[in-house]
């Protein structure tokens, strides 16, 4: 055989066994809560998914291919020393694509969800309060907090991040600061009731049933809303919307 020819099997192999693997991390995904990314068909697709997931999914996804993978590889009955190379090329990229997860786990995000933590939230906050004042337009902070948030278990918790994601416009953040609690930055908005209706929708999502180990589970999500044109300090401004938050909950 052609070293030509050996190159062509090899990658052959190696593709086919890729989607193989992913095909069953697909599926896997498909039954995770929060996860609304499409059906990855490659390890290259689920690298790409990085920052619409959370990154303790995309380990567990990672892993899981790699298992995978040899498994299929194994059972492909391919020559010996093919199946060897192929190995060590599968194995190289799924390496790849753990370390690119890691590097999440390092940046300023929450690691259960993704979303942003508080130290990105306030500077997203203070970014937005200067380009308030400039553009003569406002800031809008709402602070969310799902009751039980003690109890909330990990599904739940997932699944109300993404619908979170879903409700907030593109130029707003959405971060998670503990538990049950998150908040939405709204910029660039033109009147108060642009930050109403953009709680509105958040919590219409967040009361929506949630199926939990084959259970219906609702919760009763409280918000609070800030709105500042500029003169406000990020801090200043994430208290108030938590000070909202809390005078609802005491009516």
């Amino acid at each position: 055989m052609s070293s030509d020819a050996t190159a062509a099997d090899l990658l052959k192999l190696v593709g086919r066994v890729d989607r193989a693997a992913t095909q069953v991390v697909s599926r896997w995904l498909a039954g995770v809560a929060g996860f609304g990314g499409g059906r990855p068909q490659s390890l290259a697709d689920l690298g790409a998914l990085a920052g619409r997931v959370a990154p303790s999914v995309l380990v567990n996804a990672h892993l899981m291919w790699r298992g995978t993978a040899i498994e299929v590889l194994d059972a492909s009955g391919a020559d010996a020393r093919l199946a060897e190379q192929a190995r060590t090329i599968l194995a190289d990229r799924c390496d790849a694509g753990l370390v690119a997860v890691s590097r999440q786990f390092d940046e300023p995000r929450d690691r259960l969800t993704g979303l942003a933590n508080r130290s990105l939230l306030l500077e997203r906050i203070e970014h937005a309060l200067l380009a308030a004042a400039r553009y003569v337009d406002s800031v809008g902070v709402i602070f969310i907090e799902l009751d039980r948030a003690a109890d909330a278990p990990d599904e739940l918790v997932l699944e109300a991040a993404d619908r979170l994601r879903r409700v907030a416009r593109g130029s707003d953040t959405v971060a998670r600061l503990a538990e049950g609690e998150f908040v939405i930055c709204a910029e660039r908005l033109r009147s108060d009731f642009e930050a109403v209706a953009i709680a509105d929708r958040a919590l219409i999502a967040l009361r929506q049933p949630y199926t939990i180990d084959g259970e219906e589970v609702r919760v009763s999500p409280h918000a609070g809303i800030a709105v500042s044109s500029g003169g406000d300090g990020p801090e200043t401004l994430l208290a108030n919307a938590s000070a909202a938050r809390r005078a609802v909950l005491d009516r």
